[in-house]
Parts: structure tokens; C-alpha cells; sequence
């Protein structure tokens, strides 16, 4: 677990190119949860899946054994349909490990999967529900500490008409900012006209 911090003061729990796991949220690609809501994690591996396409993967060429007793006109038809529902079950059995493991996640009553991984990397969704539930822990000793009156409630430091200055300065900033960026990039520099 990396515990570091990020610029805007959020406790990294775990991050990769895919996942990550803050203080305050965990975000894998388009999801992003909030830690706060969390209330149950569950890893789910697709054991029926994978039942189920290894049963079919397997049961049909047995059956082709049974088919002497079709009528000869049937056998060979019969055996080609087990071989193509062999094969089927091989692809989707393959197709099916490579999803596996999934992570979910209940937030306000509803399930969300939020990661999909290989039997392979079991190490992997490991590692990412061990920092998920220790996020989840920490997030809600903080909400207790901050209740009970443990831990002081942060207060702002301006009033309002300070903040509203600091917004109209920063503001200003970022268009001089541009103004400036926007002269630079200007080939040709500042039109004048003569008359």
C-alpha cells in the first residue's frame, strides 16, 4: 500500500494506471466512487460461469459417444453439432476466465462492479480489496472522531467578502495568463494599421 499523499491532500491507499484508492474516493476508468457511501465490498469470482462452460465444454463430446443410437442419417450431423458446441464452450470458457474475478462494491443499496480481472491475477484484486476495506475503515474512523467531537471541525479562515476578492484576483490572473500565452504564440505579433 503507497499511503502517500496527492497534491490536493487525499491519503493514497493504492494506484495504477487503471485503479486508484483514496481517503476519498476510488476511481477505476469511468467509475468513481465516493469512500463515504461504501458499504459493503465483495470480490465474486464466476465459479458458475465457469462451471457451466467447462460442463458443456466436456458433456458434449460424451454425448457424441451416445449418438449409435440415433439413426445413421442422424449420427454425423449429430457429431458435427457436439463439436461446434465443444468448441463454443472452449471459447467462452476462455473468455470467461479472463473475467473471472469481479469486484463489487454496495453504495447506497445497489451493487456496482467496479473492476474485472483474469483467475490469474487473484494477487492483484487482492492487493486492491485490501486498500479498498482499509479506506473504508479509516473513512469511517474519521467520521466517528469528526461526530463525537474527537477531531476539531475545520473553519474557514476568510470571511466571505475575502474569499470573493481571492476568486476576483485569481480570475484576473488566469486572464493575463492567457492574454500573455496568447501573445507568444502570435506569429505575426500585434496589428497596427497606419492611415
Amino acid at each position: 500500500m503507497d499511503m502517500s499523499k496527492d497534491p490536493i491532500n487525499e491519503k493514497i491507499y493504492y494506484s495504477d494506471s487503471a485503479l486508484k484508492v483514496t481517503n476519498l474516493r476510488v476511481t477505476c476508468k469511468s467509475v468513481s466512487v465516493p469512500v463515504s457511501k461504501i458499504e459493503a465490498l465483495r470480490i465474486n469470482p464466476g465459479i458458475d460461469r465457469v462451471t457451466m462452460s467447462a460442463g458443456l465444454m466436456i458433456g458434449s463430446p460424451v454425448l457424441i459417444f451416445f449418438g449409435y443410437v440415433l439413426p445413421s442419417d442422424f449420427i454425423m450431423p449429430f457429431i458435427v453439432v457436439m463439436l461446434f458446441v465443444s468448441a463454443g464452450a472452449f471459447v467462452w470458457l476462455c473468455l470467461v476466465l479472463r473475467k473471472y474475478l469481479e469486484v463489487m462494491l454496495t453504495v447506497e443499496g445497489r451493487e456496482i462492479s467496479l473492476l474485472n480481472a483474469s483467475i490469474f491475477q487473484k494477487a492483484y484484486v487482492g492487493a486492491v480489496a485490501d486498500a479498498l476495506r482499509t479506506a473504508v475503515q479509516d473513512q469511517r474512523k474519521f467520521l466517528e472522531m469528526k461526530a463525537s467531537g474527537k477531531l476539531a471541525t475545520e473553519t474557514s479562515k476568510f470571511s466571505l467578502t475575502e474569499t470573493m476578492r481571492l476568486k476576483f484576483i485569481i480570475e484576473d490572473y488566469e486572464k493575463l495568463k492567457a492574454a500573455s500565452l496568447e501573445k507568444k504564440t502570435d506569429p505575426v505579433g500585434p496589428q497596427t494599421t497606419q492611415q
